[in-house]
C-alpha cells in the first residue's frame, strides 16, 4: 500500500477506533467482517471523534515551516486524459468533468502538497461542486470492481475533509476552495453498492456514524466549517453513450448556465442496502 509520511499513525488511529482484527487493513474485506457499526457508534458517543484523532494525528506530522504548494484547493476543471491511462475511473472522472459546467465544477484537487516533497501517494479529490461560495461537495468517484469497498471509499473523502479543515487560511480567490460548508460524498453507480464486498456493507449505518462523528468533530476543533457525509448513486446512463465531441458539446452547453440541474441528472440519494 502506498502512504505518504504526512498519515504516519493515521491507519492505527482508523483501526483502533473501529477494532479491526491484528493485521487487517481498512481496504480488506475480512478487516470489517464483524465490525458492529451501530455498537462503535453507541461506544464511542462519549469519545474524541474519530475526526478529530485523524486531525491532530496529522497535525503532528506537519513540520513547522512546512510550505504548501499554491495548487492545494484550486478550483480548475483537468479534462485531458493520458492515452495510456485506462483506469475505469480516471476515464469515467474525464468523461464527467468534459461534460461539466465549467461555473460550478472541478476535478483532481490537490488536498496536500507540499513543496519539496516527492509523495508516494497523490492526494486529490476526484470531483468537487460549487453550491455557492460558501457550500461545496467533495466527491470520491467510484466504478464497480471486485475489490468495491464503500467503507474504505468513505474514509477516503473523510481524510481529505479534515485536510479542508488542516489547510493554511486560502486567499478569496475564484479558482480557490474557500467554503464553510463542505458536503463529502461517495459517488458510484448501483453496481458498486450492490457488488461484493459492499452488498454486504450496511451504509446506511456507517452513514449515520460519519455525520455523528462530524457534528463531535466540529464542536472539538470549533473551526467554523461545517461537515456532512453521504453515500451517493451515480447515473450511469449519461455517460454510456457515444463518447464524441459533438454530444458532449451537446450535452455541456445545455448545462453550461445550469451546473445543479447537471448534478440533479447525474446523482441521487443512495437507497442505502446492508
Amino acid at each position: 500500500m502506498k502512504s505518504n509520511q504526512i498519515l504516519t499513525g493515521v491507519e492505527e488511529v482508523i483501526h483502533e477506533y473501529f477494532r479491526f482484527p491484528p493485521d487487517r487493513y481498512r481496504g480488506n474485506k475480512s478487516a470489517w467482517k464483524n465490525v458492529d457499526l451501530r455498537k462503535i457508534q453507541a461506544e464511542r458517543e462519549n469519545e474524541p471523534s474519530l475526526a478529530s484523532q485523524i486531525f491532530r494525528k496529522v497535525r503532528e506530522n506537519i513540520k513547522d515551516g512546512e510550505k504548501w504548494s499554491d495548487e492545494n484547493w484550486r478550483f480548475e476543471q483537468k479534462s485531458v486524459l493520458s492515452p495510456k491511462n485506462k483506469q475505469a475511473e480516471k476515464v469515467l472522472e474525464k468523461r464527467f468533468i468534459r461534460l461539466a459546467p465549467k461555473c460550478g465544477w472541478a476535478n483532481q484537487v490537490p488536498v496536500c502538497s507540499r513543496t519539496g516533497h516527492m509523495e508516494t501517494k497523490k492526494m486529490s479529490i476526484d470531483l468537487v461542486y460549487r453550491e455557492d461560495n460558501e457550500t461545496y461537495e467533495f466527491i470520491e468517484l467510484k466504478v464497480p470492481s471486485k475489490t468495491n469497498n464503500a467503507y474504505f471509499a468513505a474514509l477516503e473523502i473523510l481524510i481529505y475533509g479534515i485536510f479542508y479543515v488542516l489547510r493554511d487560511s486560502v486567499k478569496e480567490s475564484s479558482n480557490k476552495i474557500n467554503g464553510k460548508k463542505i458536503h463529502l460524498k461517495v459517488l458510484a453507480p448501483a453496481e458498486y453498492y450492490c457488488g461484493s464486498p459492499s452488498k454486504e456493507m450496511n451504509t446506511k449505518a456507517m452513514e449515520e456514524l460519519l455525520n455523528q462523528d462530524l457534528s463531535k468533530f466540529k464542536t472539538d476543533i470549533d473551526s467554523g466549517i461545517v461537515i456532512s457525509f453521504s453515500f451517493e448513486e451515480l447515473n450511469h446512463e449519461v455517460f454510456k453513450s457515444d463518447d464524441n465531441k459533438k454530444a458532449e458539446k451537446g450535452l455541456r452547453e445545455l448545462y453550461e448556465n445550469s451546473p445543479e440541474d447537471f448534478k440533479n441528472i447525474i446523482f441521487s440519494r443512495l437507497k442505502h442496502v446492508g
